[in-house]
């Protein structure tokens, strides 16, 4: 029982305090949500941070290896700091996404709050009580919101999309605004290509930066910032580190299908009437986008590119405002349709489906229209509605999904549009598939649940609907509308190649074979992406439909992505502009794409060259990290959750799962045991200690043992304990005339060790703060306070000397045995009596204040039986009537092991009712005569 209040302690420490451990002390608070899985990359990230006072951190992870588990984790991990209060400033499209996460790392949801119009007054009344707050960044960021938090002190701030931060915008106004000691950042694609922008958003982390911006875009300064100010991993490393493939390839394709004559004539045309519409005002116009006509040519152009029935809703609506008067604002609705066809997808900034806003903002704009213009669109309606009887994209989408659910996988359609999504489903039907949009938000959860189930492989789902889903139960995504910039595309890949895929990804790019479509598959996905190899099984997927299909296989986001997805922005007639689909939709009207298009693949290659001329960003090298890692006991999952399976086994607990073994572990309390004794090849003494570390302005616990003139912690020093507690005995008594308790040379011992396993965590940030900054200044271990759980003293488990088993030697041990016992119930103060001629045991004892009770009735009445050992040894024998008599006198009877019995220290370990704890074994030998022996085996019974 004591040991196993040993085991559960330590385990509980280890729980609470290790950051690898510490993933599995996060039980969901939701029923139905699946515990955090821990990855070697997450703890080596927790690791970096746990060391240094305040935390500030930009973690740019590749897309989709879990940036916002690992942000919420370590928010929970600072809570032991006094974190309590944590604002969470997000794209709104991502808020339902942190909620759930939040509520997996165990954040009950009456603790995580909303801020939104209706409830900030609210919460500013009761004074923002303790707990997690979801905004909305485009909310917060309006000075009458801001102006109620600002004065909040804020325990922590996590920013996620943080690359739309870094300028001086009303975004940068807030954060700097706002107070927080500590602050996490968040984005797979921090650059964007604007260096200003990136040391503008690094200067918020620490803000003696900016003093010195304009003088930090070298490579001294991204190389100081690697490991401490930036963190960032890729899948590559992620699998490396795993030792097997966690993240299984990707197989990015884009399919051209042949286009009808209907089709092409309906593409083409609409460009061609684009084109005049907006002729005669891009000679008047300096900026053609902001114009009504630049509104309506690039709503229509991504309408038309979606499916005929999008056209159609949106050319109805034009032809039923026509004449209306113009009502728009357009600089607002510039604005709005930007973010809608932005750069990416946080960037919407909406909950509900884009069809109707663009529709809302057409219809105001009707007026500009002509009667002659009116009568071509109609005839654009007619053709869209003779396509929808023979869609060839449409069909082509068919075959890749009937194909890949024949082989077993679940296929997910994203779209734009809602309105597309309910032609496919009316189209599809007979697939059974199941839909996704902002007109079914409520039913999300069931839905989902269906689509998990084995009946159902399709689900159709707009962007709105998708973005912040975990979507990775299917492992086929097609694009119905291929993204305009590579970071739309990067994102939705992101939804499905993510952490917790099990199967080879394929990521399908729609187009048809249409003059406009071929310009964007040409120049973004073949020249831009690279992806221009030729699809090996085009016709056993696609028949003899296809125009042309191309593929490239990827292990990392960053084999295509980088830096093709950092690039944001790029220079126009010497202004920076930002590569959005509205500017790419615009220039293909304008004639301007394949300028454009040059433009952006030569800035490319010069960003390219800079990230890794100036090495902007952390190369991480597996190796290192698994070298860290092991210095630091931290193991694979698998052997983590083995090992907690372990302690659930030796604590007699029943669990569904490892998180589950945390709440457990806390209801187990009592004493551990002072002393442990274990026999083993190599004799000494070493200690389980929990280790209190004192930083410059924290303190972290660290669970230990101290064996030998080394420590083990982690998974080490868990495997130690889980061992020890298999083969050791909790001794009633123990004696031994020298001193084993630690000298005061171990405190100093562990401190070294300790800091010979944070100095590689800890040199980044020395290095740092040596040149910029003032974070970090003063980082390192100041003192060390030790909590000595248990001794583990390691006694010899061999003979010392053959001649042990000579009848004059084992004599003379048993004779120092013997007198070594009698020092020892002497010093004690009990009353000895020699009983050796009995034949069954060596001494009947007890306490002198019993002296006038009479034997049988006294309390603290001893049998004692003694053997002695010039070393060591495994068992002692006990003849059957040696045996027999132990058996009958139950815990009276005393079994006395001497070890190292000719040596100045020997050591006494005393057993009481021996038969009933230690493990026996029956056995028939003869010398003279046979006779029947007991083994008693110094391990415990099991």
């Amino acid at each position: 029982m004591f040991v196993k209040n040993l085991i559960s302690r330590f385990t509980l420490e280890l729980l609470e305090n290790d950051p690898a451990f510490f993933f599995y002390s996060l039980q969901p608070s939701m029923p139905g949500y699946k515990p955090v899985k821990m990855l070697k990359h997450q703890a080596a990230l927790l690791w970096r941070i746990v060391p240094v006072n305040p935390v500030r951190c930009l973690i740019g992870d590749e897309i989709g290896l879990g940036k916002t588990i690992e942000a919420a984790v370590i928010a929970r991990y600072l809570e032991k700091r006094g974190v309590k209060r944590v604002l969470l400033l997000l794209p709104r499209i991502l808020m339902r996404q942190w909620k759930e996460e939040l509520m997996r790392v165990g954040i009950a949801e009456v603790y995580i709050r909303e801020l939104e119009r209706y409830t900030f007054d609210y919460l500013r009344s009761a004074g923002f009580p303790e707990g997690y707050y979801i905004a909305s960044i485009d909310t917060v960021k309006k000075e009458d919101f801001k102006s109620k938090i600002r004065d909040i002190e804020w325990d922590l701030i996590i920013v996620d999309e943080a690359h739309n931060i870094g300028g001086e915008t009303l975004r940068d106004s807030l954060i700097r605004d706002l107070k927080a000691k500590n602050i996490l950042f968040l984005s797979a694609t921090p650059h964007r290509g604007n260096a200003a922008r990136y040391i503008g958003m690094l200067s918020h982390l620490d803000p003696s930066l900016k003093a010195m911006a304009t003088k930090l875009d070298n490579v001294e300064f991204y190389r100081a910032t690697h490991n401490c100010l930036v963190h960032r991993r890729t899948k590559e490393v992620v699998n490396e580190l795993e030792g097997r493939e966690v993240f299984p390839k990707c197989h990015i394709r884009a399919v051209v299908a042949k286009a009808s004559m209907d089709e092409k004539e309906f593409a083409d045309g609409i460009v061609d009437f684009l084109r005049e519409l907006i002729r005669e005002v891009k000679k008047s116009s300096e900026d053609l986008e902001k114009t009504p006509e630049g509104l309506l040519a690039v709503i229509l152009r991504k309408r038309v590119s979606s499916s005929p029935r999008a056209a159609i809703k949106t050319l109805k609506t034009i032809i039923e405002n026509f004449g209306a008067k113009i009502t728009g604002n357009v600089s607002s609705d510039h604005s709005r349709v930007s973010r809608i066809f932005g750069t990416s997808y946080d960037e919407m900034d909406i909950e509900d489906d884009a069809d109707e806003r663009l529709n809302e903002i057409a219809a105001k704009y009707a007026g500009i229209f002509e009667e002659r213009h009116i009568r071509r669109l109609q005839e654009f309606i007619n053709l869209a509605r003779r396509i929808e009887e023979h869609d060839s994209k449409l069909e082509t989408l068919r075959d890749i999904i009937e194909y890949h659910i024949e082989k077993g996988s679940k296929v997910i359609v994203f779209t734009e549009y809602k309105d597309t999504l309910d032609y496919l489903e009316e189209k599809l039907k007979d697939l059974n598939p199941l839909t996704i949009s902002g007109a079914n938000r409520d039913e999300w959860g069931c839905i989902l649940a269906d689509f998990e189930s084995k009946e159902r492989s399709l689900l159709i789902a707009t962007d709105v609907a998708s973005e912040g889903l975990n979507l990775q139960i299917a492992n086929v995504v097609v694009n119905y509308e291929s993204p305009w910039t590579p970071i739309k595309l990067e994102q939705r890949i992101g939804r499905v190649w993510r952490l917790g895929q099990e199967k080879e990804v394929f990521v399908y790019n729609l187009f048809l074979a249409t003059r406009a479509d071929l310009d964007i598959a040409n120049a973004l996905y073949v020249k831009l992406l690279n992806i221009h190899e030729a699809l090996s099984d085009t016709r056993a997927i696609l028949g003899e439909k296809i125009h042309a299909a191309y593929e490239k296989d990827v292990g990392s986001v960053d084999q295509i992505f980088e830096p093709v997805s950092e690039l944001g922005e790029v220079k126009i007639k010497g202004r920076r502009r930002k590569i959005t689909e509205y500017r790419i939709a615009l220039s293909q009207i304008t004639g301007e794409f394949d300028e454009l298009m040059e433009l952006i693949a030569r800035q490319i290659a010069d960003l390219k060259d800079e990230i890794f001329r100036k090495r902007i960003y952390p190369t991480e090298i597996a190796e290192f990290i698994k070298e860290q890692l092991q210095r630091l006991g931290v193991g694979d999952s698998e052997k983590i959750e083995k090992l907690l399976l372990d302690v659930v086994n030796l604590c007699s607990l029943e669990v569904r799962n490892v998180h589950e073994i945390y709440e457990l572990l806390k209801t187990i309390d009592g004493r551990i045991p002072e002393i442990l004794v274990i026999l083993d090849d190599k004799e000494g003494v070493d200690y389980i200690v929990i280790a209190t570390v004192k930083f410059a302005e924290h303190e972290m616990k660290i669970p230990l043992v101290v064996f030998g003139d080394d420590i083990k912690i982690g998974i080490d020093a868990l495997k130690y304990i889980i061992e020890l507690v298999k083969r050791s005995i909790v001794p009633d008594n123990i004696y031994y005339e020298k001193q084993i308790r630690p000298g005061i040379g171990i405190k100093s011992m562990i401190k070294i060790k300790l800091e010979e396993r944070f100095n590689s965590l800890l040199r980044p940030y020395r290095e740092y703060s040596s040149k910029y900054g003032g974070l970090w200044k003063d980082v390192g271990i100041k003192n060390i306070r030790l909590e000595i759980l248990t001794t583990v003293l390691r006694l010899p488990s061999t003979p010392g000397n053959p001649e042990e088993y000579d009848e004059s030697f084992r004599k003379k041990v048993e004779m120092a045995a013997v007198e070594f016992v009698k020092r020892y119930e002497e010093r004690e103060g009990r009353v000895i009596e020699d009983r050796q001629d009995t034949m069954k045991y060596d001494f009947y004892t007890y306490p002198k204040n019993e002296k006038d009770v009479q034997e049988g009735m006294r309390r603290g009445e001893r049998y004692i039986e003694v053997k002695g050992h010039a070393r060591g040894a495994v068992f002692s024998i006990l003849p059957k009537g040696e045996f027999e008599f132990a058996k009958g006198r139950g815990d009276k009877y005393w079994l006395y092991v001497v070890y190292n019995a000719l040596s100045d220290n020997p050591i006494l370990v005393a057993i009481r009712d021996p038969i009933s704890k230690l493990a026996i074994e029956k056995e028939k030998r003869t010398k003279v005569i046979k006779e029947e022996v007991y083994k008693v085996y110094f391990k415990p019974r099991i």
